[in-house]
């Protein structure tokens, strides 16, 4: 089981090489948040907004990115879907 992050009020942090495994960030505002070479695998990204956020290295295989605010451009890393959905509403 990962770590409720949705708590957090507009966090300025890097993860760096970080374990983020089934981790929850739903409803965060993660504007401009780095995650450097971190295991995002099933992570729960809904409703987030992830403008300049950076994925660069990291395993997004199985992450889910339902209602989230989409950048205009992100780094797509290995297990990232080919387009993250665009919020609506």
């Amino acid at each position: 089981m990962g770590v409720d992050w949705s708590s957090l009020q507009n966090p300025t942090v890097t993860f760096e090489a970080c374990d983020l495994r089934y981790c929850v960030f739903a409803g965060v505002h993660l504007r401009g948040v780095r995650f450097q070479g971190c295991r995002c695998v099933e992570a729960s990204f809904t409703d987030c907004d992830l403008s300049r956020v950076d994925f660069g290295g990291s395993d997004l295989t199985a992450a889910v990115f339902e209602g989230t605010r989409s950048p205009e451009r992100i780094s797509r890393p290995r297990g990232a879907p080919s387009r993250i959905p665009r919020r609506t509403g």
